[in-house]
């Protein structure tokens, strides 16, 4: 008498219909809320709390993106126009308040890792605007943690916002280019100035061969990381590199 075998194809449709029972027998018990308001939502962030974001408009710095203030040259802000950075522009969704700051920092720091999804369309829909443009993008890179960073998080949030972008636009994701090689105090927790020198010789890259690159990351602040990022890009070979983040900080 032969033993009965377990079959090795399982049915794909029993299994995505026992999926789909587990999942709304979950959204029974732990119904899906917005990270913001904490209503009903499937999306993460509920349509009113997405009207909330305060998305930057056209007045803003030709190169880093910084919304015009008292001390524009012309079109470039007063930091830009004393010294070009490597990268040629970098481009924000919003300011970093209210709203996008809460779920950001739900994303990062409290494993609220479902928010990328949601967070991701934010960037998808700023590009297909037309604020900017990924036509001749040759490979996406987000901005990388340290090893060390990676274990203590479990996930770079860079990398998953990153992901959504390259698959929507069909670009090449590149993940293993661009490298932190330097661990480093958190950044939130440093002055302008203190920035720059923590952050220096953080990152090394494998060569471009002129490649034009879309580097993003979840916050531009003081702009300290995305330039040591892009100097190392450029070191590397890089011919033309853009920034995307989600979100701008500004000074009061």
């Amino acid at each position: 008498m032969t033993k009965p075998t377990s079959n090795p194809n399982p049915n794909p449709f029993t299994c995505n219909a026992l999926s789909r029972l587990f999942s709304l027998i979950l959204d029974l018990i732990f119904p899906p809320r917005c990270a913001s308001c904490g209503n009903f939502s499937y999306e993460g962030i509920c349509a009113d709390c997405i009207k909330q974001i305060n998305c930057l408009g056209n007045d803003i710095c030709r190169i880093c993106g910084e919304p015009r203030d008292k001390y524009f040259i012309n079109d470039l802000c007063e930091d830009c126009h004393k010294l070009r950075p490597p990268f040629i522009c970098a481009r924000s969704v919003a300011i970093y308040e209210g709203v996008l700051k809460e779920s950001i920092h739900k994303f990062k720091f409290e494993n609220k890792i479902d928010l990328y999804p949601v967070l991701g369309r934010l960037l998808v829909n700023y590009v297909s605007s037309g604020k900017l443009s990924v036509q001749n993008i040759d490979s996406v890179i987000p901005v990388p943690l340290s090893i060390k960073r990676i274990h203590e998080r479990g996930y770079n949030q860079s990398e998953l916002l990153a992901r959504v972008v390259a698959d929507h636009f069909s670009l090449k994701m590149e993940v293993n280019l661009l490298k932190k090689i330097k661990e480093i105090k958190p950044q939130f927790k440093l002055e302008r100035e203190e920035r720059l020198s923590n952050i220096k010789g953080a990152f090394s890259c494998s060569p471009l061969e002129g490649k034009n690159v879309l580097l993003i990351d979840d916050i531009y602040t003081t702009g300290a990381t995305v330039l040591e990022a892009s100097s190392a890009l450029k070191a590397a070979g890089a011919k033309h590199i853009y920034i995307l983040t989600l979100a701008r900080a500004v000074e009061a």
